[in-house]
């Protein structure tokens, strides 16, 4: 059987999750999980818009989980 790598990025308004898990059709295992405390909605969301600030923490945070998958190939 063939394992297979997969990710799961879990975007809410005060944090993000990253979860990677390895197996096959069988079942999969839990091999990396971190949680990043965003907080986006800190400031107000004004018009669907976030603050600078906020987004500037989202984008770090998705920053941060793109390097990490890059390291596990």
């Amino acid at each position: 059987p063939m394992t297979k790598r997969i990710a799961v990025i879990d975007m809410g308004t005060n944090t993000f999750q990253l979860i990677v898990a390895e197996g096959e059709a069988s079942g999969y295992e839990v091999i990396h999980r971190e949680r990043i405390f965003v907080k986006i909605g800190a400031g107000g969301i004004s018009e669907g818009r976030l603050t600078a600030e906020a987004f500037d923490r989202a984008l770090g945070a998705m920053q941060h989980y793109a390097n990490v998958l890059r390291g596990m190939g």
